[in-house]
């Protein structure tokens, strides 16, 4: 049985995450600043995200205000000051409100893993970590995400990644989405 977290930049922000929590049921934003974080984390911020809560209900809307470097790289967008329903992403962005609205329900960490199938037959795996931060402990205000391009570091799929037409998607394909009661973190 493999791990639920494959990617490791992905286990180190959920094991930062863990810390921060403590006894709480989610950290506060603050607690995730380069400065209180008690490892380093450089090699993981450039994949990560926050995304601020907007209204309620059904009428929920997710603005970013934090998208690392990597990731608008990636997604051939900086998104910060976005909404997610603004960007446009061949009908991933749907996938991904999916999984911050799964979080914004469950107060609990969501991890999920899809492949991107290109119009031109072009496959990217990826995991997306969210987490929930609270200011109040009680009620999600933010959300952190991190979004790992699975086998980046390889130079075929590297080479994919920046080819990659975020508007000719033909299917996003979800292999899994779990919600993380009781991850341990022993690698990270």
């Amino acid at each position: 049985m493999r791990p639920v977290l494959t990617s490791s930049r992905n286990a180190h922000i959920y094991a930062h995450w863990l810390l921060a929590r403590g006894a709480k049921k989610m950290p506060c934003r603050r607690e995730f600043q380069p400065d209180v974080i008690p490892f380093d984390l450089s090699q993981e911020l450039p994949q990560i995200y926050i995304a601020e809560i907007h209204g309620s209900g059904g009428e929920v809307e997710f603005r970013f205000s934090l998208m690392g470097t990597l990731l608008a790289d990636r997604l051939k967008q900086d998104a910060t000051g976005k909404l997610l329903s603004q960007m446009k992403l061949g009908g991933f962005e749907e996938e991904w409100r999916r999984s911050l609205a799964f979080t914004l329900e469950t107060k609990m960490p969501v991890v999920s893993e899809s492949q991107i199938v290109s119009a031109s037959g072009m496959r990217i795996d990826l995991e997306h970590l969210v987490v929930p931060l609270s200011e109040d402990g009680e009620h999600v205000d933010r959300i952190l995400g991190s979004i790992d391009f699975l086998k980046a570091a390889d130079v075929e799929a590297l080479r994919r990644i920046r080819e990659m037409d975020w508007s000719t998607i033909a299917s996003h394909e979800l292999a899994k989405r779990i919600v993380v009661a009781n991850l341990r973190v022993e690698d990270a």
